[in-house]
């Protein structure tokens, strides 16, 4: 039996929660304050799920999304080709996912407090931004909509990779990250 942490299931479902209302209100325009506290509020996601990497769970700790890049493309020849490979939580494909987008994120959070300091003259990099010219502006602000776009990508290719995975596993992926577990039926395991 493999088991997923309720901390982590509890971050991942906030996660997606708050970026969806992210992307609402940054595309909608209409309401840049609640943007703003979504944005606080993934930061602080973000963190703590840093900190429960250091000190949570075993199979929350950093230490266990650490693959080469070697071994990345070894797993996703294997299960392209549909050989004999173990379920692991912590596979190359779904580490590397992981870090790419919580590193995506992180970098989102920044550019938007940066801009939370320069367009709205207030926030906990204010003292830091105080000279920062209006084409730097315009350029962190197309970064952070870029990065938004991005994640977007990141997202559509981990929902595949969920659902190929829980496929040739014959594993429900899904059912995991809600309920924290599920025996595998598959010939994989």
């Amino acid at each position: 039996m493999k088991h997923i942490d309720i901390v982590v299931r509890v971050f991942h479902w906030c996660t997606v929660s708050t970026f969806l209302l992210l992307m609402m209100t940054g595309i909608s325009g209409m309401n840049n304050e609640i943007h703003i506290i979504f944005g606080h509020l993934i930061m602080s996601l973000i963190l703590s799920r840093v900190i429960w990497g250091i000190w949570g769970d075993d199979n929350s700790l950093w230490i266990r999304y650490l693959h080469s890049p070697k071994s990345l493309v070894k797993y996703l020849n294997a299960i392209f080709k549909r050989k004999n490979t173990k379920l692991q939580l912590h596979n190359p494909a779904g580490s590397y996912m992981v870090i790419a987008m919580l590193s995506l994120l992180t970098i989102m959070a920044f550019t938007g407090l940066l801009l939370e300091s320069t367009l709205e003259f207030s926030g906990v990099l204010l003292p830091l931004t105080s000279n920062i010219e209006t084409n730097v502006v315009l350029l962190i602000k197309n970064w952070h909509e870029l990065i938004a776009y991005l994640m977007l990508v990141l997202i559509t290719t981990h929902i595949a990779g969920v659902i190929y995975s829980s496929r040739i596993y014959s594993t429900n992926l899904l059912k995991m990250m809600i309920t924290g577990g599920q025996k595998s039926t598959g010939k994989y395991e």
